[in-house]
């Protein structure tokens, strides 16, 4: 035997003492834990897309668009402040009349975590100026990516 091996039965006994199940499963816990919060992280935005799809089919009076004003608006510098809401305010065959929200925000998550706090109050937006766009248009935006999400107030309870 040389002096730098180990005997076959001793390297057994070692492995058997450090490599298991049960020491190498917490390495790889990690990893699934991972992997399942990116599924139901998945699950979730689907299912908000669809939904968002059915807001698109059916919009209502008051719905709120989160819009990239650097997308819609190019021939206007925002200087960084690129994303805001556009608020339903009448539908009609032609299309869909939106007043644009008098302020703009860095990112369009600022826009989603000012209408979670509440919805923006009517003077807040731009009503002298309405904007109308068909309906087809306004698929067209969504599915480009120019409105990046859809909001509807819920109804509350009495």
């Amino acid at each position: 035997m040389d002096k730098r091996t180990l005997p076959v039965e001793d390297l057994r006994r070692i492995k058997r003492a450090f490599v298991s199940l049960w020491n190498t499963l917490p390495y790889f816990s990690g990893i699934a834990l991972l992997l399942l919060i990116a599924s139901f992280a998945y699950l979730d935005r689907q299912e908000t897309r669809r939904q968002e799809l059915a807001m698109l089919e059916r919009p209502q009076v008051n719905d709120v668009y989160v819009a990239d004003y650097s997308k819609l608006f190019t021939d206007v510098d925002m200087e960084g402040y690129n994303y805001g809401a556009f608020k339903i305010t009448s539908l009609s065959e032609d299309g869909i009349s939106f007043a644009m929200a008098k302020v703009s925000y860095k990112t369009k998550y600022a826009v989603k975590k000012k209408l979670r706090k509440g919805f923006l109050k009517p003077d807040e937006y731009v009503s002298d100026n309405e904007i109308l766009i068909s309906h087809e248009d306004v698929k067209g935006l969504y599915q480009s990516g120019i409105f990046s999400s859809i909001h509807r107030e819920k109804a509350t309870k009495l």
